[in-house]
This record gives C-alpha cells, structure tokens and sequence, in this order.
C-alpha cells in the first residue's frame, strides 16, 4: 500500500502552500494525473461507442429485459407480454428492466431505441470506471497511477465491453450499484457515530436493495453489509441499514411469493422466466429441466466444479481476455458444450490457475493489512456463485475490479517477500512491478477492443464477428416469419422474447416438449422457431413437419410449420439431442 506521505502528496496538494518550491513538486504530479484521467476517460468512453452495434437478444437474457421493460413503459405492468395468457409475473427481479423502461418511454420505437437502451450500461461502466478510481485512492489509499490503473484495466475488459456495446444485459447496471454500495458503506464506516452515519446507513440499505433487485446473488451483499457494521460495531447503523433493507426489498420477495406463477402458468409459458429459484437450484443447469436434477450429495461436486471454473478459467478471462481467447474460443466451446448437454462449462487453463495463485496472496495480504468491506462481501457472494447451477463468469465479472486489485497486490506482496528474503529486509519495495502489470494488462485489452473494432468495421460480411453475423441471420429469420406466419399464429421458440420484439407474435419457451405437447395445442401453437447462437442439432421429430426456413450460414436457424394445432396427432415430441 501507498504510505500516508505518498498519498499526502498526491491528494492533499491543498494544504501545501503555493509559495514554497514544496507546493509546485507537489502540484506536477496531481496536474499530470489531472491530464491522465482525462485521456483515460476520453479513450474508455471512445472504445464503448466505437463499440456500439444493432445486435440485440442473441444472449436470450437480454431480449426479455427489453420485452419487460417495453411492458413497463406501455403501462402493461411487470408481466410477460409475450405470452398468450396474460398477467404472468417473471421470476426475474425488476431493477434493471425498471431502469431501461424509463430509457424507453423516451424513445419506444424499437429496435430504433437500442443504442438509448445500451447507453444505460455504457454509462453505467464510465461511473463504474471513476468510482473504483476514487475508491483505490481514498479507501485504500493506493498511488493515484495504479488506482487510474485498475480503473481503467477494469473498464476496458472486453467481456464488459462486449456486454454494454453487444448486449442489453443487466451486468454493467449490477457492476455499477454493487460498487455505489461499497463505497457508501465505506463512507458509513467513517462517518461512524456522527450524525452523517444514518444517512450513508439509509444509502447503504438503498444501494445494496436495488443491486438485488438487478440481481438476486447481491442476497449476499445485503448480508455483508450488516455483518461489516457489526464488526466495527456500528450497531446503530445495522440496525438502520436492516430494517431500510428490509422495507426497500422485502416488498419485491413478498410480491413474488404471491404472485409466482400457477403450475398451468409454468406449463404455458416454460423456460426458466417462470421457474422458482428453488426449483432451479437443483437442476444440474438452472433453468433446463432437460438436464435432470442431483440431491445434496451433489452439491459438493457443483461446488468444486464452479471453484475451478472460477480459478482455473474466469480469472484469466477477466485479468487477459484475449489471450484467454486465444486458448479457449467461448463460441466453438458453447458449441461443443451445446452437443454434450452442457456437463460442464468448458475446460480449465494453466495460467489461469497461476494467476489466481497471486490473487489469492493478494485477497489474504489486504485482508491482513485492513479487512474492509470488500473482504467479507466479496467472499459471500462467490460462496453463492459456487453453490448455483450455472457457468460463473457472468456472475463474478461485475467484482473484476477486485480480481484486478487483489492480483496486483499479490504480485507486489511476492516481490516484497523475496525482497525480504534477498537483502534480510533492508529495503523497501516499490509499485514498478505493479504499474508494469498495469501497462501490460490495459495494453492486451485495448488490443483486444481495437481488434474488434475494426472487424466491425470491415466491409466484408467474411471478417464480421461471428455475433454480428449471426444477428444479421436472425433478422432475415423474422422477415422469412413475418411472410409465412398469422399475427395469430402462436410460436414456440428458443428465444421467445426476441421474437416477439421483431414480429409482434405471441411466443412461449421451447422447453419440456413432451410434457407440454398438449397445451401447445390447446394454446395454439403453430410455428417452432429455433433461434441460438450456437447451432443446435435437429430433433428427429422434425422430419415429420415441414421446414419453412433455414439459415444457410450453418448456425441452423430454422422455422418448422407444426400444422394445424386442432388436426395435429396426438404425438410425444422427445426432448431436442
């Protein structure tokens, strides 16, 4: 960590007079800091709108947070409007959707309004951005250049990027709140027992309810909270923070329990919008009945699988990007994955390990020097990641600001030790081999961006990223819809949301088959349409009905005309391979 005399100098240049030859060294270092945020920002913000493109929908997610927030913002409620029975509630929290409907009250002509919409996470990384810059600075009292550093390794992450330039997804949002938290209650922690603490304890309860209310994982960050005011003893703003937590997201839980959708509501609509957590939780894949389900004997296999995911790929994939990549293609692996029925989410890399070996030093060698509010919620929120049925890069890379900072310290704290080792502590250990791993690190990101960008640009449809591409066969998808398709045809899809966004139809969720063949019928669904980033093989079924469509770039999206639903035999449709 920096020393109180080096932090005195970057930060405090005011209380230095201006008229000794003191103050004006003191100043040069601040002036260039000043110019360097400034380039930083300026470059960052270039990146994420160079960046922008029309692709929406392809992660799945994201289609239904902008078909809830359309629903919000045409005054329909918090309900799926795709879905042919109305007033189903989705199980996913409203936060996010809640944001983006205020974006799109302001422009609702969609797809049109897409760049508005992903201007919300955008921004959101560009605050992101200046408050881990504030918060390295302040709270952890790191040199100005290696918190610009971190901020600006963390906000040029292609995966972040990807996610707020390519995506309408909750991420960048969750990231935003989740970092407003830590730092109120930080703020809180300082204040202590003046009259200031129950405000930042109000703020707290505030930030850490709506960054669950993005995302139902920050349960954890709710509980950390608490738990870190009760070790400074801050028992009066635990108190305060538990119950205006309480009152901002309890009413949410409540509502959920009461209105979480009936057995023949689930039938309908499928698909894990209106799957319970508690259901989900057991199923080897959250959200796909298909892939069966374990006891609690299996959680200790689920719990070292997701570990060594985290360890042995998400570190690697959040510290170096591209090189990660360039082992591990995430678009050939969600193929193969696709074929196995997702058994796992893909292999694990050396370095990725030997990384995480330095990040660990880190987390331990910070936790020794000040166990801050990061070192208990962060923690907490892994040990729910670990636990849920599902690939966990999404969920832990809203903390890769700390990835970035724990790795860094771990490095220093190696140095210093065989330092220590070499010369019987005689000398001290600087922030060279940290700044390098800075350099080195926004260094392969901005490569990684600036490659991206300019495959955008490329005029030729070959060199176009495969997730731009596959987009613009979607889109002929919903023309070739449109053609053959009643707008009182009801379809059954991979991605029902996004098809109800570009064609209008009533859509449900092309999950357990044979159990709902019957309610397709009596719905009625006519058309299935097969809509996935990675291709997905053809169920033998599929013979008997008539293709309408498919892509011809190999991606195998397709439309299957099941017929009249009234005159369809009264078959059991197997599960898809």
């Amino acid at each position: 960590m920096a020393s109180e005399t080096d932090n005195t100098a970057i930060t405090n240049d005011s209380e230095i007079s201006p008229g000794t030859g003191e103050g004006l060294t003191a100043r040069k270092p601040l002036d260039r800091m000043k110019i360097l945020s400034v380039i930083s920002l300026v470059v960052v913000t270039a990146i994420y709108f160079l960046r922008l493109d029309r692709v929406v929908g392809m992660m799945i997610d994201d289609a239904w947070y902008v078909l809830l927030a359309k629903a919000l913002a045409t005054g329909q409620g918090y309900t799926l409007i795709n879905s042919p029975t109305q007033g189903i509630l989705p199980l996913y929290p409203p936060g996010f959707p809640l944001l983006l409907s205020l974006f799109y009250r302001i422009s609702p002509d969609f797809p049109g309004n897409l760049w508005l919409l992903k201007s919300v996470s955008m921004m959101a990384m560009i605050f992101v951005g200046i408050l881990t810059y504030r918060y390295f600075l302040r709270v952890r009292q790191l040199p100005a250049s290696v918190a610009l550093g971190i901020a600006v390794a963390t906000t040029l992450c292609p995966a972040l990027v990807f996610l707020a330039s390519s995506t309408v997804m909750s991420d960048c949002v969750f990231m935003l709140f989740f970092m407003l938290t830590v730092v109120v209650t930080e703020k809180c922690k300082e204040a202590r027992q003046t009259s200031r603490a129950w405000i930042y304890a109000l703020l707290s309860a505030a930030m850490a309810s709506y960054t669950f209310l993005v995302r139902s994982i920050a349960i954890a960050l709710i509980a950390a909270v608490f738990f870190y005011f009760l070790k400074e003893r801050l028992i009066r703003s635990a108190i305060i923070f538990s119950i205006a937590a309480a009152l901002f997201s309890g009413p949410w839980m409540i509502y959920t329990r009461i209105h979480t959708p009936t057995p023949e509501q689930q039938l309908e609509q499928g698909g894990n919008m209106v799957l319970p957590y508690g259901i989900q939780f057991w199923q080897r894949l959250a959200g796909d009945p298909a892939s069966g389900e374990i006891s609690a004997s299996g959680l200790p296999r689920r719990v070292f699988d997701n570990t060594t995911g985290i360890l042995g790929r998400d570190v690697s994939r959040i510290l170096l990007t591209v090189i990660f990549e360039a082992l591990r293609n995430p678009y050939q692996e969600a193929e193969k994955l696709a074929k196995e029925g997702f058994v796992k989410y893909g292999d694990t890399i050396w370095f990725s390990f030997l990384l995480a070996v330095f990040m660990i030093i880190g987390f331990i060698s910070a936790a020794r020097e000040r166990l801050t509010f990061t070192e208990i919620a962060i923690p907490m929120m892994i040990g729910i990641i670990v636990l849920w049925p599902f690939e966990t890069f999404r969920y832990v890379l809203p903390m890769a600001q700390f990835f970035v900072f724990y790795f860094l310290i771990g490095l220093r704290s190696t140095q210093s030790f065989i330092r220590q080792r070499i010369t019987k502590g005689r000398s001290q250990v600087g922030w060279g081999l940290v700044h390098a791993a800075l350099i080195v690190m926004i260094a392969i990101h901005l490569y990684g961006n600036i490659g991206r960008i300019i495959a955008l640009n490329d005029t030729s449809s070959i060199e176009k990223p495969i997730w731009n591409a596959k987009f613009a066969e979607a889109e002929l998808l919903f023309g070739r819809l449109e053609q053959v398709a009643k707008k009182t045809d009801v379809i059954v899809s991979t991605n029902p949301a996004l098809v109800t966004l570009f064609t209008g139809h009533k859509t449900v969720g092309l999950s357990d088959p044979e159990l709902r063949w019957e309610t397709w019928k009596r719905i009625p669904v006519r058309y299935m349409v097969w809509l996935t980033i990675y291709p997905i093989p053809r169920p033998t079924l599929e013979n008997l009905f008539r293709t309408v469509y498919i892509s011809r770039d190999g991606s195998l999206f397709r439309i299957i005309d099941l017929g009249d639903p009234q005159s369809r035999p009264d078959w059991k449709l197997p599960a898809p391979n």
